[in-house]
């Protein structure tokens, strides 16, 4: 219980404490703007749009004004944010709302999924409140950095993390419309998390929610597409513009240290820069995802439909954090595999202890915590641009999440040839048929 109090106690000063003193800028106030732009039939992606639909309600940022007349907003802010299209359509109730309200009711609606994803995991694990395995899991959970993070930045992904269990608990239920509306939720909010739920579902045969979430979100974008064609509002290629800025060298989402928050980032490519030039550290970052993606689906497919859940789409959530963009709040998916760690039957024992103090590194914001270290140390500039500084201490994190994919990987394999050695057992063990004569 003390370990629970602790992790509780460092939740509530980095997340609702630091809430209570109010946010100027978060991830929330972007797609929120881009929603009421969309709902006016007007191009949400567009740099003057952004300012003429600034709620009235919240006073507007200097720099705004000043980015947006010279067309560096995307490129220095990351907004308007290159969110899927269909994302609008899903935060309309939003948009309707004055932007004070609109926050509060995000703000509520993300710290209730964060206690639904605890509460999930523990009744998908089996394992009963009055089991300690289940406190300690939610210490964990409490104690996470990125969940942490991704609460006080206003971030979607504890809510897709909420629906993605959602579904996985709806289809345990046999309620497989509800599990396809989770899924497709998710899918339109943060479609690079989202997909791993469906990926999951397909392995696992589960063909009806994935295709009816498939209709469903086709529907969603062709009503998002329809709305702005009616209203000739030219959105694809102010998304493009965007999608370019954020991502170009030097830009919000760059990887490398021409972008002064670099270190923010949790894909494979920060930590290979250092070491390779950066089209070679994009290859070789997609490669090892797509290897690891490629040793997974083996995996899975030879475990079936009655594996261990909670390890297969543990690995499969690690993987999808390396080959691409990804900031440290999106290693909230770390709850899963610290699930699994916790709470799952017949663990290998190894890989349960390795999975855990991989993911202890993520009790605080290593990358940010390291470089405002640096910072006010005043270290030389030789020493902070070296490449072993870059690559293996400020980025030590994705180094983690590269292991720790390679643990769960093995644990997965091993726990494959453990079923099947069960199953020959059972079949030699069992009394031979007598035959007619």
């Amino acid at each position: 219980m003390l370990l629970l109090f602790a992790a509780c106690g460092e939740f509530f000063i980095r997340a609702p404490l630091r809430l209570l003193h109010g946010t100027e800028w978060n991830d929330f106030l972007s797609p929120y703007i881009q929603s009421r732009a969309w709902l006016e039939g007007s191009d949400p992606y567009n740099l003057e749009n952004f300012v003429k639909f600034w709620p009235h309600d919240k006073p507007i940022f200097t720099f705004v004004k000043k980015d947006a007349a010279a067309g560096t907003l995307a490129f220095n802010r990351g907004v308007p944010s290159p969110y899927p299209i269909t994302s609008f359509v899903v935060l309309v109730p939003f948009g309707l709302l004055p932007w004070n309200a609109a926050e509060t009711l995000w703000l509520l609606l993300n710290l209730s999924a964060l206690l639904f994803v605890i509460g999930g995991l523990v009744a998908l694990a089996g394992v009963p409140w009055r089991d300690i395995r289940a406190w300690v899991f939610a210490a964990f959970s409490f104690g996470l950095a990125p969940i942490h993070t991704g609460l006080f930045t206003q971030n979607p992904i504890i809510l897709v993390l909420a629906l993605g269990v959602a579904a996985l608990y709806a289809v345990r239920k046999d309620r497989e419309g509800m599990a396809a509306l989770a899924l497709t939720i998710a899918i339109c909010l943060k479609p690079q998390v989202g997909l791993c739920f469906v990926i999951f579902f397909l392995v696992q045969r589960r063909w009806k929610p994935v295709i009816a979430c498939c209709g469903m979100s086709g529907a969603i974008f062709l009503l998002a597409v329809a709305r702005l064609a009616a209203a000739e509002a030219p959105w694809w290629i102010s998304y493009l513009n965007v999608s370019h800025s954020v991502f170009a060298r030097g830009g919000i989402n760059d990887f490398t240290p021409a972008n002064p928050i670099w270190f923010h980032m949790m894909n494979l490519q920060v930590a290979l820069f250092p070491l390779l030039a950066r089209a070679a550290a994009n290859i070789l970052a997609v490669t090892v995802g797509l290897g690891f993606a490629v040793l997974w689906l083996l995996c899975a497919l030879k475990r079936g439909r009655d594996s261990d859940h909670l390890l297969t789409l543990s690995a499969l959530a690690v993987i999808s954090l390396l080959p691409v963009y990804h900031r440290f709040y999106d290693a909230a998916l770390l709850m899963f595999p610290m699930a699994w760690a916790v709470m799952g039957s017949r663990l290998p024992r190894k890989a349960a202890w390795s999975t855990l103090g991989l993911a202890t590194l993520f009790f605080t914001p290593g990358g940010v915590l390291i470089s405002k270290v640096a910072e006010r140390t005043h270290l030389s500039a030789a020493f902070l641009n070296n490449w072993w500084w870059r690559s293996f201490i400020v980025a030590h994190q994705v180094w983690a999440l590269f292991l720790l994919a390679i643990v769960l990987l093995i644990a997965m394999r091993r726990a494959g040839r453990d079923s099947v050695n069960e199953q020959v057992r059972n079949s030699e063990s069992a009394e031979p048929v007598p035959q007619a004569i």
